[in-house]
């Protein structure tokens, strides 16, 4: 499979083949510099790259898989290598023979499947067929890529560097419904006392890519659903003239939630305006950097909601409420149109 750097820099190449007329399509390469040769001619190669986004992960529904198992005339129940998405995809026994779902069972909580029946005793005469639960999580990538543009002369060169970036810019639409959102950073003359001939005369334009990084891992399988109740402490008993109101703000994970052990005191603030502001920029700081192109509400506030940090507010103030749920729901419909 191509990989991301490859995937670039032949798209790139092959654009500026099919587009440039002036310069020979085998004279256009993804490498360094340019060696004695036939000009003029194009370069293009990776510089450098930052990390621009952590992505946090979404669902996106299953990964096939096959298991199978061997009869004995006496088993009937089997269990699955890993629990499985509802509904079981196929089974066979023996092979190439698909049961119903009168024949079988299936223990979804456990990854369990039963028959109605033993089956006969083969080697690998039972074949299942199912979906395991997946996410994608990924990096947002800013590449810095120098496109070098090698020629005889200096009016050729400069000439041929318009030429190139023209192009570029007439195939951007193009270019970014396939991933590519590329840039014009700046572009500076080559020395020729950089390895290069006095007889080429070299320049370099500097272009931003962003491009994703994806992977899919497995997720596991959510057991049970449970509503997500109002934060709540126990607070000591204070008289009424020692009480004075204090903002004390606490945050959770909801990647752990009801887990107190993951629960952290922020700090205390004298008014509920400040402790609010602050509960805000913490949901605010992680829904920026799950925010990019082409990120729906859907996954970006169930992202916030599996992954993200739960700040919250306790105080003798009982008009000073806060809710980190209903506040990201805000901001991801406002991010995400």
């Amino acid at each position: 499979m191509m990989d991301m750097f490859d995937r670039i820099e032949t798209t790139l190449v092959s654009v500026l083949q099919d587009q440039l007329k002036t310069v020979p399509p085998e004279n256009i390469r993804a490498k360094r510099r340019h060696r004695r040769g036939s000009l003029p001619a194009l370069s293009l190669f990776n510089v450098d790259f930052d990390v621009k986004e952590v992505g946090f992960g979404r669902s996106v529904g299953g990964v096939e898989l096959l298991d199978t198992f061997s009869g004995d005339n006496t088993t009937v129940e089997f269990l699955l290598s890993v629990k499985p998405l509802r509904p079981i995809i196929a089974v066979e026994e023996p092979r190439g023979t698909r049961l119903t779902e009168d024949d079988y069972t299936v223990d979804y909580e456990k990854g369990l499947i039963t028959f109605s029946k033993p089956p006969s005793a083969a080697t690998d005469n039972i074949v299942v067929r199912f979906l395991k639960p997946t996410q994608v999580k990924g990096l947002k990538l800013d590449l810095r890529y120098h496109l070098n543009v090698w020629a005889g002369d200096e009016v050729q060169r400069d000439a041929l560097t318009v030429e190139v970036m023209e192009v570029l810019l007439r195939e951007e639409e193009a270019l970014n419904r396939q991933g590519i959102f590329i840039k014009p950073i700046k572009g500076f003359n080559i020395p020729t006392n950089d390895g290069i001939s006095e007889e080429i005369y070299g320049k370099t334009i500097e272009y931003s890519i962003e491009a994703s990084l994806e992977v899919e891992v497995p997720l596991p399988r959510m057991e049970k659903i449970e509503i997500h109740p109002a934060r709540a402490l126990e607070k000591p008993i204070i008289p009424k003239d020692k009480q004075t109101k204090k903002y004390v703000v606490y945050v959770d994970d909801n990647f752990h939630y009801k887990d107190e052990k993951e629960r952290y005191k922020l700090g205390e603030f004298a008014s509920c305006k400040e402790a609010i502001e602050t509960c805000k920029e913490i949901v605010d700081k992680f829904l920026e950097r799950g925010y990019g192109k082409g990120v729906s509400f859907k996954e970006l506030y169930e992202g916030y909601t599996a992954f993200g940090e739960d700040p919250f507010i306790i105080s003798d103030d009982e008009s000073c409420r806060f809710s980190a749920w209903d506040y990201a729901k805000k901001r991801c419909r406002e991010l995400c149109g």
